[in-house]
Protein backbone atom coordinates (compact mmCIF):
# COMPACT_ATOMS: atom_id res chain seq x y z
CA UNK A 1 0.00 0.00 0.00
CA UNK A 2 2.86 2.24 0.92
CA UNK A 3 4.19 1.28 -2.48
CA UNK A 4 1.23 2.24 -4.28
CA UNK A 5 1.25 5.44 -2.55
CA UNK A 6 5.31 6.35 -3.81
CA UNK A 7 4.33 5.11 -7.09
CA UNK A 8 1.14 7.55 -7.60
CA UNK A 9 3.26 10.92 -6.14
CA UNK A 10 6.26 10.17 -8.81
CA UNK A 11 3.77 10.23 -11.52
CA UNK A 12 1.95 13.02 -10.03
CA UNK A 13 4.91 14.60 -10.19
CA UNK A 14 5.83 14.10 -13.46
CA UNK A 15 2.89 14.55 -15.18
CA UNK A 16 2.72 17.64 -13.72
CA UNK A 17 6.50 18.20 -14.92
CA UNK A 18 5.77 17.39 -18.21
CA UNK A 19 2.61 20.09 -18.20
CA UNK A 20 5.25 23.05 -16.72
CA UNK A 21 7.52 21.88 -19.97
CA UNK A 22 5.44 22.31 -22.36
CA UNK A 23 5.29 25.81 -24.01
CA UNK A 24 1.28 27.43 -24.08
CA UNK A 25 -0.58 27.38 -26.76
CA UNK A 26 -0.41 31.10 -28.70
CA UNK A 27 -3.79 32.04 -30.11
CA UNK A 28 -4.35 32.78 -33.45
CA UNK A 29 -6.17 36.30 -34.60
CA UNK A 30 -8.48 35.07 -36.84
CA UNK A 31 -9.26 37.98 -38.88
CA UNK A 32 -13.60 37.16 -40.75
CA UNK A 33 -13.78 39.03 -44.05
CA UNK A 34 -17.19 40.81 -43.92
CA UNK A 35 -19.23 42.70 -46.04
CA UNK A 36 -20.57 45.54 -43.55
CA UNK A 37 -23.20 47.53 -45.13
CA UNK A 38 -25.05 50.89 -42.57
CA UNK A 39 -28.04 52.53 -43.72
CA UNK A 40 -29.21 55.28 -41.56
CA UNK A 41 -32.74 54.68 -40.05
CA UNK A 42 -35.22 57.43 -38.98
CA UNK A 43 -38.20 56.42 -37.36
CA UNK A 44 -40.75 58.66 -35.81
CA UNK A 45 -42.83 57.72 -32.88
CA UNK A 46 -45.11 59.35 -30.22
CA UNK A 47 -45.34 59.26 -26.44
CA UNK A 48 -48.71 57.32 -27.13
CA UNK A 49 -47.53 54.45 -28.95
CA UNK A 50 -45.54 53.70 -25.85
CA UNK A 51 -48.08 54.59 -22.62
CA UNK A 52 -50.36 52.04 -21.41
CA UNK A 53 -52.60 53.10 -18.54
CA UNK A 54 -53.81 50.69 -16.14
CA UNK A 55 -56.32 48.70 -18.06
CA UNK A 56 -59.88 50.04 -17.11
CA UNK A 57 -58.89 52.96 -15.14
CA UNK A 58 -59.91 56.09 -15.55
CA UNK A 59 -56.92 57.43 -17.16
CA UNK A 60 -57.17 54.56 -19.58
CA UNK A 61 -60.74 55.71 -20.70
CA UNK A 62 -59.69 59.19 -20.50
CA UNK A 63 -56.57 58.35 -23.12
CA UNK A 64 -59.63 56.40 -25.50
CA UNK A 65 -61.99 58.97 -25.40
CA UNK A 66 -60.32 62.16 -25.99
CA UNK A 67 -58.45 63.21 -29.20
CA UNK A 68 -55.53 65.08 -30.79
CA UNK A 69 -57.30 67.47 -32.93
CA UNK A 70 -60.42 68.74 -31.09
CA UNK A 71 -61.29 70.45 -28.05
CA UNK A 72 -63.54 68.20 -25.81
CA UNK A 73 -65.48 69.69 -22.47
CA UNK A 74 -66.04 67.43 -19.77
CA UNK A 75 -69.89 66.55 -20.66
CA UNK A 76 -68.50 65.18 -23.85
CA UNK A 77 -65.99 63.18 -22.12
CA UNK A 78 -68.51 61.68 -19.82
CA UNK A 79 -70.59 60.92 -22.90
CA UNK A 80 -67.68 59.47 -24.73
CA UNK A 81 -66.44 56.63 -22.48
CA UNK A 82 -70.12 56.06 -21.78
CA UNK A 83 -70.41 55.14 -25.34
CA UNK A 84 -67.19 53.96 -25.81
CA UNK A 85 -66.44 51.82 -22.82
CA UNK A 86 -69.96 51.14 -21.60
CA UNK A 87 -69.18 53.07 -17.69
CA UNK A 88 -71.36 55.81 -16.62
CA UNK A 89 -69.09 58.11 -13.85
CA UNK A 90 -72.12 59.85 -11.55
CA UNK A 91 -69.72 62.37 -10.45
CA UNK A 92 -67.68 64.40 -12.70
CA UNK A 93 -65.33 65.12 -10.31
CA UNK A 94 -63.93 61.52 -9.68
CA UNK A 95 -62.24 62.36 -13.27
CA UNK A 96 -60.93 65.71 -12.51
CA UNK A 97 -57.78 64.31 -10.77
CA UNK A 98 -56.74 62.26 -13.48
CA UNK A 99 -56.90 65.17 -15.88
CA UNK A 100 -55.30 67.33 -14.02
CA UNK A 101 -52.15 64.52 -13.69
CA UNK A 102 -52.05 64.43 -17.26
CA UNK A 103 -51.92 68.10 -17.71
CA UNK A 104 -49.47 68.41 -15.08
CA UNK A 105 -47.29 65.76 -16.97
CA UNK A 106 -47.62 67.09 -20.25
CA UNK A 107 -49.91 64.54 -21.74
CA UNK A 108 -52.93 66.64 -22.45
CA UNK A 109 -53.64 70.02 -23.20
CA UNK A 110 -56.03 72.58 -21.17
CA UNK A 111 -57.80 75.44 -22.21
CA UNK A 112 -60.64 77.73 -20.29
CA UNK A 113 -62.91 79.76 -22.27
CA UNK A 114 -65.94 81.50 -20.62
CA UNK A 115 -65.64 78.94 -17.40
CA UNK A 116 -65.72 76.17 -19.67
CA UNK A 117 -62.64 74.24 -19.48
CA UNK A 118 -61.65 71.55 -22.41
CA UNK A 119 -58.48 69.38 -22.70
CA UNK A 120 -57.09 67.87 -25.74
CA UNK A 121 -53.87 65.39 -26.02
CA UNK A 122 -50.59 66.87 -26.23
CA UNK A 123 -48.39 65.20 -29.51
CA UNK A 124 -44.88 64.79 -28.34
CA UNK A 125 -43.03 63.52 -31.10
CA UNK A 126 -39.40 61.75 -30.63
CA UNK A 127 -37.42 60.60 -33.76
CA UNK A 128 -34.70 57.67 -33.30
CA UNK A 129 -31.86 57.82 -35.39
CA UNK A 130 -29.55 55.31 -36.01
CA UNK A 131 -27.37 53.31 -38.32
CA UNK A 132 -28.09 49.88 -38.71
CA UNK A 133 -24.96 47.48 -39.15
CA UNK A 134 -25.86 44.13 -40.88
CA UNK A 135 -22.96 41.54 -41.12
CA UNK A 136 -24.08 39.10 -44.04
CA UNK A 137 -27.78 39.98 -43.08
CA UNK A 138 -27.86 37.89 -39.72
CA UNK A 139 -26.59 39.64 -37.43
CA UNK A 140 -28.29 43.50 -36.93
CA UNK A 141 -27.40 46.20 -34.77
CA UNK A 142 -28.36 49.77 -33.87
CA UNK A 143 -26.73 52.19 -32.32
CA UNK A 144 -29.59 55.20 -31.89
CA UNK A 145 -29.41 58.59 -31.22
CA UNK A 146 -32.60 59.42 -30.09
CA UNK A 147 -33.97 63.40 -30.86
CA UNK A 148 -37.18 65.04 -29.30
CA UNK A 149 -39.77 66.95 -31.54
CA UNK A 150 -42.26 68.58 -29.58
CA UNK A 151 -45.32 70.26 -31.83
CA UNK A 152 -45.61 73.06 -28.98
CA UNK A 153 -43.49 75.51 -27.42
Amino acid sequence: MVIKLIIRSLLRGISSLALWAEEPKKEQNLVFETNLQTKKVKKIYSVWDFIEFLKDSQADHLSKVVGFDEWISMEEIRRRIKDVVGIEYLNERSLYPYIKTLVDVGFFEAMNVGGIRKWRKNEFLFEIIGEEMEINAELNKEKRKIRIISKNK
